[in-house]
């Protein structure tokens, strides 16, 4: 199996392939290292509350995890 650092220049479609079709959900991480802080600052933007934007950065994260297996690559991520 190859590690993490072979995938940091894929694509996020490719990663998310990767992610569903050979059981790889470690690379999660990588997303989550390339969006984090775009997210946080989008919740931070909405709600103005530093706790309440982690606490929904958190959320959209756990919630994209969770509902990998119904992505079907028709939209980007």
């Amino acid at each position: 199996m190859r590690s993490q650092n072979t995938f940091l220049l894929f694509s996020d479609a490719d990663l998310l392939s990767e992610i569903v079709n050979k059981s790889r959900p470690d690379l999660f991480d990588i997303i989550y290292k390339r969006y984090d802080k775009k997210v946080l600052a989008t919740c931070y933007k909405l709600i103005k509350n530093e706790v309440i934007a982690a606490d929904l950065c958190q959320d959209v994260f756990i919630k994209a995890f969770s509902k990998l297996s119904s992505f079907r690559n028709q939209s980007s991520f």
